[in-house]
């Protein structure tokens, strides 16, 4: 293959009845179907121009002896792909040893390509792609190409695991949990989980997922979930409070979780799935206050009051219309109480 001529223009379509291309180089590449010029993204070729207008690819051969002649020489519709316009037109063919490669409205060039579980994959910057039964196609045969939107991993018949993302090896040591493996970045510092399919006897190729803005992921393989809490992608820090909320009276045993990281004043908190191994997290709003106390209920009307890093489950008293608790010597008010719900940070103060 020598080298691209990409024409990056706006489409309009035209209705075509006929199956008439050429084309015409008088200084600049001119591409013709049914005698109307079309601006179309064109692939030139050892003595031939492809290109592609409306789904559908045409060729024109001899090329070379039109260059700068200023006349049309006619070409040859050789796949009509009409019929794929509503979910992509992407596709790959091998002409004379050549691989050419038509994806997101343009002919390019791999950046990449590798054999992944047996099936032929590449990388073009942003996309990751598999090539449809690449081993089995013939020359001038026409194949799907399927675009994947980020990384992709395998494992081996080993169970040894393979990861690329943005077109290079991922470098990063990985978690197991119950839901498949915890992976962070390297560069972009994001997190990602794999999914395991430990139900397929095969090597498959799957995605990388990036994990929800906010999420508990159970990394134990116990009955037990032991979470472990990301925000943006980052691990909530050492110092974050985790407790368990909204114990039930009948069972050893509660329902909720609350999280609550000092260094990114971030609060959370989330619900034991029934089923699963991941908890969504809802993010709580924190009281715009100096003081650095603030109180909430459960959903089961336990109160507690949290200073900073720390928390502490209390009693709470009321007397005429004020509401406080005790703790370490020292009586919290709790204000808006009139406006409070429940899993909601509220501001105290400090009565002396």
């Amino acid at each position: 293959m020598k080298h691209f001529i990409l024409a990056f223009c706006i489409f309009f379509h035209l209705p075509i009845f006929g199956q008439e291309a050429s084309f015409m180089h008088d200084g600049d590449y001119h591409y013709y179907v049914d005698g109307v010029e079309v601006p179309a993204p064109s692939i030139l070729l050892d003595d031939e121009i492809m290109f592609e207008y409306d789904a559908k690819v045409y060729l024109v051969k001899n090329t070379d002896a039109a260059i700068n002649a200023g006349k049309k020489i006619s070409g040859e519709l050789i796949n009509d792909r009409t019929k794929l316009k509503a979910w992509g037109i992407e596709f790959y063919v091998q002409r004379n040893g050549d691989l050419i490669l038509y994806v997101d409205g343009n002919f390019r060039q791999s950046d990449s390509l590798f054999t992944a579980a047996g099936e032929v994959y590449g990388y073009i910057a942003p996309y990751y792609f598999r090539l449809g039964n690449y081993n089995k196609i013939k020359e001038n045969e026409f194949g799907e190409i399927v675009v994947l939107s980020d990384g992709i991993w395998w494992n081996d018949s080993d169970g040894n695991l393979f990861a690329l993302r943005n077109g290079e090896r991922f470098n990063s040591s990985v978690e197991p949990f119950r839901k498949g493996y915890i992976a962070q970045d390297a560069v972009t510092k994001e997190y990602l989980w794999f999914n395991r399919h430990s139900e397929q006897t095969e090597p498959r190729v799957y995605l990388m997922q990036v994990i929800p803005e906010a999420v508990a992921i159970n990394i134990s393989f116990s009955d037990r979930f032991v979470a472990k809490p990301f925000y943006q992608g980052k691990e909530l820090g050492s110092d974050s409070v985790e407790l368990d909320m909204d114990e039930m009276a009948s069972k050893d045993s509660y329902q909720s979780m609350y999280f609550y990281d000092p260094d990114i004043q971030k609060a959370f908190w989330g619900k034991y799935p029934e089923y699963g191994q991941t908890m969504d997290l809802i993010e709580i709003d924190i009281p715009d206050t100096k003081d650095v106390v603030f109180w909430l209920t459960d959903n089961e009307g336990q109160y507690y009051l949290q200073d900073k890093g720390d928390i502490w489950r209390v009693e709470k008293r009321s007397y005429k219309n004020s509401h406080f608790a005790l703790h370490e010597g020292r009586k919290y008010e709790f204000l808006e109480m009139d406006k409070a719900q429940s899993m909601e940070l509220h501001p105290t103060r400090v009565l002396k």
